[in-house]
């Protein structure tokens, strides 16, 4: 494993500021924190229609890049923990996947926990995919860590009415013992012990519900066509990279790939050289999907 230079320039940066692990601080001071970071996300692009709405009372944010209304919809979960987290915080890379697929996004500004925990923002989150299905769009369920967990746990509820599932560096069993988390248990951004905070916040002392932990999951041949990235240098590589094995036994159409010597979160951080490739990535596996 050799750790990409822009990842490791972020990394020297983050340490510079000398901030407090997250997994030492309360729900608000991690939101405040990562509020304060949503300028690594780069600039949003411009839209062809934009706005703020809510569906099955659930918020969300749109984004429609072109003027048809007909257009498949990609429903996407942010990542945070389940405790961080809204519509700013991956809205520059949504602007940019909407005008490369051709996709509209509607992002989910699903409830947070600890103050809302599971099954919450994955009712939240099937709440808004099946009302769109009911209008008779073509649906698409995807997002990033904690908010891929929620598209998975979604695909599983959903999965004959889906048109494709999409997972960044998804986080997708309470597995806190597998290689990728001794190997970057610290050091790589996101820690284990992170991680064990935000399962704690999310789902309690209890054995989670399989709904939050789909690795789990038996069968997995029913769903539909998937794309899944891993990040070399992250806690939750093999979660990703077991799944897609999985689903790839299971007979299901798999897009996968694990992004050599990338961290956690380099989908949503603008200087990463390989986001660009990332998300056009992303792109081209919904375009393939219309």
């Amino acid at each position: 494993m050799t750790l990409d230079p822009d990842a490791r320039r972020w990394l020297d940066r983050a340490a510079e500021l000398g901030l407090p692990p997250l997994w030492q601080l309360s729900a608000e001071e991690v939101r405040r924190q990562s509020r304060a970071g949503l300028a690594a996300g780069g600039a949003a692009e411009e839209v062809h229609h934009l706005r703020d709405d809510s569906i099955s009372g659930v918020g969300v944010r749109l984004y429609r890049p072109r003027p048809e209304l007909d257009l498949p919809v990609l429903v996407y979960c942010h990542g945070g923990g389940w405790v961080t987290g809204d519509l700013e915080t991956m809205h520059a890379p949504l602007t940019i996947l909407a005008n490369r697929s051709g996709w509209e996004i509607v992002s989910v500004d699903y409830r947070l926990a600890p103050e809302h925990p599971f099954p919450a923002g994955l009712d939240d989150c099937v709440a808004v995919a099946r009302s769109l299905i009911a209008q008779g769009r073509r649906v698409a369920v995807g997002g990033d860590s904690a908010g891929a967990n929620l598209a998975a746990g979604a695909a599983l509820t959903l999965a004959p009415d889906l048109l494709a599932q999409v997972l960044i560096y998804p986080v997708l069993d309470r597995n806190l013992k597998t290689s990728s988390y001794r190997e970057f248990e610290s050091g790589y951004g996101l820690t284990r012990r992170d991680m064990e905070r935000y399962w704690s916040d999310y789902a309690g002392p209890e054995p989670p519900d399989p709904l939050a932990t789909p690795l789990r999951t038996p069968e997995l041949g029913h769903l539909p066509p998937s794309l899944v990235f891993s990040a070399e240098c992250d806690v939750l590589r093999e979660d990703g990279d077991v799944y897609a094995r999985r689903l790839e036994q299971a007979g299901v159409d798999v897009t996968w790939k694990c992004w050599t010597g990338m961290i956690h979160g380099f989908i949503r951080l603008e200087s990463m050289s390989c986001r660009s490739e990332a998300l056009q990535a992303v792109a081209d596996f919904l375009i393939s999907r219309t």
